[in-house]
């Protein structure tokens, strides 16, 4: 706990179990084929245990942030298993692409118009013990981004321009605006948030495109394509809070 946020840990944990697990899958799928089945047998159980490890080190950060995020992911992946080769067409990923997002706005709206929603993502850490409710940050942190919509207030310089400028504080206060795509916006401006969605949207269309075709192309690319999927939806939606 000294050395690392347990969120941070979990965001990471979170991001990295869906390709560990892919990785083990298609090993195990391996093992009869490979000239060597005791090595690649040891090498299949190794990348499960590990897997296994890294699961249980999930658990123990006791993220929610990050296990909701892990189970979006997973669900996505089922998802466009389910889907199977319609995915392959450019037009049905980029729906598939476009779902996402949209539920990732959506719950966005719902912390900006409930209050009652917003206070079950909790408070966070502040000054002297001090907290402030996520749903009140984030209102915030939209003032602070019409004030440099096109700039961002600079890399690094969110607790000097929001203890200092917003606050009127003469000390830190808020560091992060707990939110990615909010804390990208605030430093780097509306244009390099549209800039990272765009990177991410085009990723995962790709994604979706690659699992599509993967039963044609071949079963490792199929298995990877949705271990990156669901890595890519666990940063997405962890990335909220």
């Amino acid at each position: 706990p000294e050395d690392i946020n347990a969120n941070t840990a979990g965001n990471a944990l979170a991001i990295l179990l869906p390709l560990s697990a892919g990785a083990a899958v298609y090993s195990w799928r391996g093992v009869r084929a490979q000239r060597d089945p005791a090595l690649a047998f040891a090498l299949a159980l190794a990348l499960t245990l590990a897997s296994a490890l890294a699961f249980a080190a999930l658990l123990l950060t006791a993220s929610r942030g990050a296990w909701i995020g892990l189970a979006a992911g997973a669900a996505a992946a089922f998802a466009a298993g389910l889907l199977g080769r319609r995915l392959a067409a450019r037009s049905t990923a980029l729906g598939a692409t476009l779902v996402v997002f949209a539920l990732l706005a959506g719950g966005m709206l719902a912390v900006f118009a409930s209050p009652a929603v917003a206070a079950r993502l909790g408070s966070v850490g502040g000054a002297g013990g001090s907290a402030l409710g996520r749903g009140i940050l984030w209102r915030d942190m939209l003032a602070q981004i019409g004030d440099y919509p096109f700039t961002g207030s600079g890399l690094a310089a969110t607790m000097m321009v929001d203890a200092t400028y917003f606050r009127l504080l003469h000390v830190g206060f808020i560091t992060h605006a707990h939110n990615l795509y909010l804390q990208i916006a605030v430093e780097q401006g509306l244009i390099g948030l549209a800039a990272f969605v765009g990177i991410l949207a085009a990723a995962l269309c790709g994604l979706f495109r690659a699992a599509g075709a993967g039963r044609s192309q071949g079963g490792a690319i199929r298995i990877f394509a949705l271990a990156g999927i669901a890595a890519l939806v666990a940063q997405c939606v962890h990335g909220l809070v």
